[in-house]
């Protein structure tokens, strides 16, 4: 079996799958990286073309990119932390 070599000049949507084995895993990935996309407003093309506008705007500017995936986190681990508050006042 010959292994699939990946060049790191390879277009940034060839880099995120490469190691997704599971066709399933694969899908559901490429569906939560379109959420991400939608969130930071990169809202147009397929997702290989919106995998190039974040790559080729993560060249231009780190920080953009740091600050980006801080404040989606952010907004799960919030909507997290409510859920979990929801659970307790259940429970009383």
């Amino acid at each position: 079996m010959v292994e699939e070599i990946i060049q790191l000049d390879s277009s940034p949507y060839l880099i995120f799958i490469f190691a997704i084995r599971s066709p399933i895993t694969r899908e559901k990935y490429l569906q939560r990286i379109g959420y991400f996309f939608d969130y930071i407003g990169i809202e147009q093309g397929t997702i290989e073309e919106r995998c190039s506008i974040f790559g080729e705007k993560a060249k231009g500017d780190i920080n953009w990119v740091a600050n980006n995936i801080i404040k989606y986190l952010q907004v799960h681990k919030n909507r997290v932390e409510r859920k979990g508050c929801l659970v307790e006042n259940i429970k009383k």
